[in-house]
């Protein structure tokens, strides 16, 4: 069975580096990072990214309404690139104190907007052509020599993973993408109240 851990930055970045390297050199198979008032996960997942070369990274997980999707892809991408593949998506919607007070956004169908958002970025890290959101609409695509032929595996295997937690006001349970790596969990996308 693998094994992966959380390790937050705590107080110092530096420190929560070297934690990460101690879990590599342990053989952990990946690290992951909450996305809460702290660091900036995905910037936080770059430092780790630069300090190792074998870890998988993850990210536990970023909400959806703090980006677009295009630039979730976008950042997503450039970090697997940086990192040699190595990086897991986990997108969530997050909860109306986090989206609503910190990022002036609105939770409208969170269900049928974590799957529109989660779609939309597959798309786009498969190098196919987003498709229309009722939330999130956009015609970006990434634009790399070979860059896309990469990110297309990537897509295959599953490393985006995108979840939606049970809302009582939803009615609806998690829909996902993909299968976690390194777990025997294996997700589907199913569709749930809209």
């Amino acid at each position: 069975m693998a094994r992966g851990c959380f390790i937050s930055t705590g107080r110092s970045l530096p420190a929560a580096i070297e934690r990460v390297k101690l879990a590599e050199s342990l053989g952990y198979e990946s690290v992951y990072v909450t996305h809460i008032a702290g660091r900036e996960s995905l910037t936080v997942l770059t430092a780790y990214a630069l300090a190792t070369g074998r870890i998988r990274l993850g990210t536990g997980v970023v909400p959806i309404y703090t980006r677009t999707p295009a630039t979730m892809a976008q950042t997503a991408a450039t970090l697997d690139e940086l990192s040699d593949g190595r990086l897991t998506l986990g997108l969530g919607v997050s909860h109306r104190p986090v989206v609503e007070g910190w990022h002036g956004q609105t939770i409208d169908r969170p269900v049928a907007e974590m799957r529109e958002y989660a779609m939309i970025v597959r798309a786009i890290l498969r190098g196919e052509d987003p498709p229309s959101g009722h939330k999130w609409q956009t015609g970006f695509h990434l634009i790399s020599d070979g860059f896309l032929a990469e990110l297309t595996a990537v897509g295959d295997e599953g490393q985006l993973l995108a979840g939606v937690e049970r809302y009582r006001d939803a009615g609806a349970g998690s829909p996902c993408i993909g299968p976690i790596p390194g777990t025997d969990f294996e997700a589907t996308l199913r569709a749930g109240a809209a």
